[in-house]
């Protein structure tokens, strides 16, 4: 089956948001896919995603494995500060 999730997490706690979307990368492990729409996820959320799209203007700035987008992005020259949640950096830089 395919779901899609517009926002899940708003307007939730950080535990609650956390809780969500276990639940939704269980189902993934099931075999369901999950289209979803996030802004600014924390990092315990971020490393749940198994594939990422940032879009930048309208155009896609990343897409692929959400773990090499930290790597494809220093092979650019930009990488990410120490201690820094990488959702938050990625945002920072295709804004």
């Amino acid at each position: 089956g395919l779901l899609f999730l517009d926002e899940p997490t708003s307007g939730l706690s950080a535990t609650d948001a956390q809780r969500v979307m276990k639940l939704v990368k269980r189902l993934t492990v099931k075999g369901h896919t999950v289209l979803c729409t996030i802004h600014q996820p924390r990092s315990n959320i971020f490393t749940l995603f198994d594939q990422l799209l940032l879009l930048s203007e309208g155009k896609v700035a990343y897409f692929g494995e959400t773990m090499g987008a930290m790597d494809w992005f220093a092979s650019l020259g930009f990488s990410c500060p120490p201690l820094t949640n990488p959702a938050d950096y990625l945002i920072d830089l295709i804004t």
